[in-house]
């Protein structure tokens, strides 16, 4: 399916995404770092449940302002 997307700027997609992550009821945003640059998201945290990071990866990448998602989660002990 195509997206076609809504120009919003940056600031405002970072809004709209970490307030939309604390309002799904089956994601636990707590250690999440949202950034967002040129519509594209970024994920950032450590020893974040993976299952959290999944479901919030699809929930940001179904929003038509968002061209991409970033996962750059890591685990204690992962190799950088």
């Amino acid at each position: 399916m195509m997206k076609f997307y809504t120009a919003l700027e940056d600031k405002e997609i970072e809004r709209l995404a970490k307030a939309s992550l604390w309002l799904y009821p089956f994601i636990d945003p707590s250690g999440m770092k949202i950034e967002v640059r040129d519509a594209v998201v970024t994920i950032t945290g450590c020893d974040l449940n993976p299952d959290d990071v999944q479901r919030a990866t699809a929930l940001l990448a179904d929003f038509t302002c968002v061209r991409q998602v970033r996962d750059c989660t890591w685990r204690s002990g992962q190799a950088a």
